[in-house]
């Protein structure tokens, strides 16, 4: 079952009824110019996504300084992206905060980098704190071995630091304050 969110209405969806979508197929439609960049689609385990969550003031501020602190402490050693696609098993292309990548550029210019690529990931979390600490965490970075994964909650000012991956979760998750 998918559950659908408007800013009026909730609307239950039976999930049998829904087409999912390879990535091969989800990269034709924005070559197609069906899916625009203004549509903020992501390919979330085969479904197509929209991300209608608003940066608010300190959700923005948080980021902001999250990237400045990684980008001086990456220096070199790898590439930082901001917002940008990543391609993990499971048809998913998500666009997380913040990924630090291996520095392998060449590569990365005929495909988005994969699990294999990611050193670590971090997520700014404002509204979407609690799907980023268990559906992201769980289906998206755990399952596709992403050794690190940060969760920055920016109301509560805390961080979750997730390591050891395996198919059941993360097995050394960490709270700072």
């Amino acid at each position: 079952m998918v559950v659908a969110h408007s800013r009026a209405t909730a609307i239950t969806i039976d999930a049998t009824n829904l087409k999912r979508w390879t990535l091969e197929e989800y990269h034709r439609l924005i070559e197609l110019d069906i899916l625009q960049p203004e549509d903020c689609t992501k390919l979330i385990n085969g479904y197509i996504c929209t991300d209608i969550s608003a940066h608010n003031p300190a959700h923005a501020q948080v980021l902001r300084y999250a990237m400045m602190t990684v980008m001086a402490r990456v220096g070199q050693q790898g590439i930082v992206q901001y917002q940008l696609p990543i391609r993990l098993e499971g048809d998913s292309q998500p666009e997380p905060d913040i990924a630090v990548v291996r520095p392998d550029i060449k590569r990365c210019d005929t495909v988005h980098p994969s699990a294999a690529d990611i050193f670590l990931l971090i997520e700014v979390a404002s509204s979407t704190l609690k799907s980023d600490l268990t559906t992201k965490a769980q289906l998206l970075c755990a399952r596709n071995g992403i050794v690190e994964y940060w969760v920055v909650d920016v109301s509560d000012r805390r961080i979750w630091i997730h390591r050891q991956p395996s198919d059941e979760g993360y097995q050394d998750i960490t709270e700072l304050e």
